[in-house]
């Protein structure tokens, strides 16, 4: 009697053998979906680098060995400092900065007026 299996065990592992079998193939396809997707985002980057390439070697060609062309565009409104630090520097009289020639007055001992002696 302990020899024979009841017939609805064998079953049951023959179902678990089938779902093994096909989650086996899923999966398999799964990762084969990947490699083909990974393939082909290499060849999309591919792609899209030769076509700079070409792009970068058309603007070379026409603009003489220049991949960019500079334009003039007008100056835009400076703020800040109007008098340039070179000008500055003059009106103070010397060579200085004005940063340099602010800090040297500061520092400069005071002279004694004449109005207090004693």
């Amino acid at each position: 009697m302990g020899i024979l299996k009841p017939s609805n065990t064998s079953a049951e592992l023959k179902r678990a053998r089938e779902q093994r079998e096909i989650d086996r193939l899923r999966n398999r396809s799964a990762r084969e979906a990947a490699k083909a997707k990974q393939i082909e985002a290499k060849a999309d980057a591919r792609l899209a680098r030769n076509e700079r390439y070409r792009a970068v070697t058309e603007a070379r060609e026409a603009h003489g060995g220049a991949a960019i062309v500079i334009c003039s565009i007008e100056e835009l409104p400076k703020s800040g400092r109007k008098t340039p630090p070179n000008k500055a520097a003059k009106k103070l009289g010397g060579s200085r900065t004005p940063a340099k020639a602010a800090t040297s007055r500061k520092t400069a001992p005071a002279k004694p007026s004449k109005t207090k002696r004693r």
